[in-house]
């Protein structure tokens, strides 16, 4: 994150942030916490997205114990690649 405030320095930029929160602590924590003020912030569901599109969470849940990962249900791979993270 200093290296990204140091490019800022330059004028009027603005700054995209985003991740998959996984612990409570943090730059990305802080943005949603105490410095929300600061920042525009928006929650997206994993299941609004082009990746999870058209399933569900309980179908996840109901997933068979020792599904083989080349059933049709997981036919759709996530594009991972297309996530940055802080």
């Amino acid at each position: 994150m200093e290296a990204i405030e140091s490019a800022r320095a330059g004028g009027d930029t603005r700054v995209i942030a985003l991740g998959n929160p996984t612990v409570s602590s943090g730059i990305f924590y802080d943005i949603f916490t105490k410095h929300r003020a600061l920042w525009k912030t928006f929650t997206i569901d994993a299941f609004d997205t082009p990746n999870l599109q058209g399933t569900t969470p309980e179908q996840f849940e109901n997933l068979p114990a020792g599904m083989p990962e080349d059933d049709a249900f997981f036919a759709h791979r996530p594009c991972i690649f297309s996530v940055t993270t802080i």
